[in-house]
């Protein structure tokens, strides 16, 4: 089978290339990008594995959708998914293809769900949100919900590093749509719109503690529809927390509003800049990006608290389980058609088995279990897998 990774060579998407072109289930992967230098370059460092790269721009509608014809199964990594997400969708369903993406905006995610029922017409399964988060918090809320009697919240928190990870211009245009106007969350069997960037507090991590604050991410949106629970809110924040202030400082501002003339708005002008000068070009070691997902519930009449921790690089923990969705899609264990979000067409167990194979090097991941004053640590996956 032939996968083609939109997007192949960036900061996340390169690691998903990475993953399929040693992958057992893809004999040829294509990288399709509109960075050919960057792709070619990727390409050559897999060359025996069987890679090649295209030069795509994802506007062109009829160029891509002849592309994704030559492929089985297209992994879509190109950011921001505001922008480019409902195109590139678009485009697949049309090519008739299968498809997995990494979009982490909610928005766009609203969009795209609202495909389904065309996805489902011509036999199509489209997952998406299959990251870090949306994605590994998705698949990890799944797995919690199945074991509990009663879950009232679910609460993420997720840091990113800038010095150690490198996020690319399409993150930062993430980052920048994520604090800015109204973002959804799900609080007290309600979605609410929430000032993005409002109800900062500090969160320990397993990296150490961080400022984070409410994000536009698809997880207060998707996971109520499909597990019952009360509360679920999605907060993030960078590091140094010098980044998370100029972030904020720049989204009361003003400098990320999309309103401008002639096509030119503050967000084009001024995240272009700040990607330039804040982001880091290439991983090092030491990194504090981590997540935090606690879940509140009960368990034959007992109130648990589970607290699930993830540290390591970003880039990784992103791409990974993109690549794993496009895997088991060929494998076919995915056998829900329409377009739908991890925890409503993927299995936790399989997807976590897998998973855990392809972990990186240097990444932690940790499961407390907390009832009343006692407190047990064990491994993530092995405490979910067990």
């Amino acid at each position: 089978m032939r996968v083609l990774v939109l997007g192949g060579c960036g900061a996340q998407g390169s690691f998903a290339t990475k993953e399929l072109a040693t992958s057992e289930e893809f004999s040829e992967v294509v990288i399709g990008d509109y960075n050919i230098r960057r792709a070619k370059e990727l390409a050559s460092e897999l060359s025996e594995y069987g890679v090649e790269a295209k030069k795509i721009d994802v506007r062109n509608k009829d160029e891509v959708v002849e592309l994704i014809r030559k492929n089985d199964v297209v992994v879509n990594c190109v950011g921001p998914f505001y922008m480019f997400g409902e195109i590139v969708l678009k485009a697949t369903i049309e090519a008739g293809r299968d498809y997995v993406d990494i979009c982490d905006d909610a928005d766009a995610t609203i969009k795209m769900l609202s495909f389904n029922e065309e996805a489902k017409k011509k036999g199509i399964t489209a997952v998406v949100g299959l990251g870090a988060s949306p994605g590994i918090t998705n698949i990890l809320s799944k797995a919690i919900a199945d074991r509990c009697d009663e879950l009232d919240e679910i609460k993420q928190y997720w840091v990113v590093d800038s010095s150690t990870d490198p996020e690319g211009v399409g993150v930062m245009f993430h980052a920048a749509h994520g604090l800015s106007g109204k973002v959804p969350q799900y609080i007290d069997g309600k979605l609410v719109n929430v000032e993005a960037g409002s109800g900062v507090e500090t969160v320990e991590f397993l990296s150490g503690a961080a400022k984070v604050a409410y994000f536009g991410h698809p997880e207060p949106v998707t996971l109520p529809k499909y597990i019952k629970v009360k509360t679920v809110i999605n907060k993030g924040g960078f590091l140094p927390e010098r980044d998370f202030k100029i972030f904020m400082l720049m989204s009361k501002m003003g400098l990320f509003s999309t309103k401008g003339i002639f096509g030119l708005s503050p967000r084009k002008i001024f995240v272009p800049i700040l990607s330039r000068v804040s982001t880091q070009k290439e991983v090092k070691e030491g990194t504090r990006t981590a997540m935090r997902i606690e879940f509140l519930c009960r368990e034959e009449g007992e109130t648990i608290r589970y607290i699930a921790h993830l540290h390591g690089h970003m880039g990784p923990a992103t791409g990974m389980p993109a690549a794993v969705g496009a895997m088991m899609i060929a494998r076919g264990e995915v056998d829900a058609v329409g377009v739908l979000p991890p925890e409503a067409c993927i299995n936790t167990e399989k997807f976590l088995a897998m998973a855990s194979e392809r972990i990186p090097e240097n990444t932690s991941l940790i499961l407390e279990t907390v009832m009343g004053n006692k407190v047990e640590r064990k491994s993530l996956l092995e405490a979910i897998l067990s």
